[in-house]
């Protein structure tokens, strides 16, 4: 337990590979069961993406380009004119300061509580899609690897406690896993079931707009153009989570 408190990644990819292998994990190690192995792995994977993303103290703000900064790329070299002018008055230490300032999405929009616990990181990562003006360029890419990363660790930790979470009655990790399926792991664009994603941004209490849909679609191929250049498919991610599934099944006698 004491290692996996102190385990910090090397790069979010190398998270994400940890919770693939979280996922997939289905046997005892160590005289522990693979139940608890399991769980303390996907927890520590949750915790790490809640430093990261958290509205209190999240790590990634701070590194996101500013809005100000984007402005400036896009601009030619009349509109940087303009906004020199415009900033004619501020120190250039001021305009360097807006330029590193970084960047937060707008909380209230999302409806997500400062207090949002760990555990729920992942509910916090989907319901950013409801800012789609925040994820654009760096802060897209930041995003949808964390989601997908999320998805694993909180398919992991619920399969742990499969018939709480994964059963009857569409609990909130089921519906949540169904609607991340569809998004990343449905290899066939065309057979993607829009209505449970739908479903869970009814459940959540943000301003969503068509913008919402947008940006999860870009997560999309965001993430698979990242696994083809791994030279990787969808269905590699998801072979191991599945052999959990096959090893640790959801029976009910």
């Amino acid at each position: 337990m004491r290692r996996a408190q102190e385990y910090q990644p090397i790069s979010p990819l190398h998270l994400h590979f940890d919770a693939i292998d979280a996922a997939g994990w289905h046997q005892d190690f160590g005289g522990l069961p693979w139940s608890v192995v399991a769980a303390i792995a996907s927890d520590r994977i949750l915790q790490l993406l809640d430093d990261r993303w958290s509205p209190r103290s999240g790590e990634v703000y701070g590194g996101l380009s500013s809005d100000f900064s984007l402005k400036w790329a896009k601009a030619d070299e009349s509109r940087r004119e303009e906004i020199r002018r415009s900033q004619a008055n501020i120190s250039p230490v001021l305009f360097e300061l807006q330029m590193r300032r970084g960047a937060s999405p707008d909380w209230q929009r999302l409806g997500v509580s400062s207090d949002i616990p760990y555990e729920h990181v992942y509910k916090l990562l989907f319901a950013l899609a409801a800012d789609p003006a925040f994820l654009v360029e760096d802060r897209l890419q930041a995003w949808f690897l964390d989601l997908a990363t999320s998805a694993l660790a909180m398919h992991a930790l619920a399969w742990t406690d499969r018939y709480n979470t994964m059963a009857l009655g569409m609990p909130p990790e089921l519906q949540y896993w169904v609607a991340f399926h569809e998004i990343f792991f449905n290899p066939d664009i065309a057979e993607i079931d829009y209505r449970s994603i739908a479903y869970v941004m009814e459940c959540w209490p943000a301003d969503w707009s068509e913008g919402s849909a947008t940006v999860l679609v870009n997560a999309r191929k965001s993430y698979s153009d990242l696994l083809g250049d791994l030279g990787l498919e969808p269905s590699d991610i998801c072979a191991g989570l599945l052999k959990t599934r096959d090893q640790r099944p959801l029976i009910f006698n």
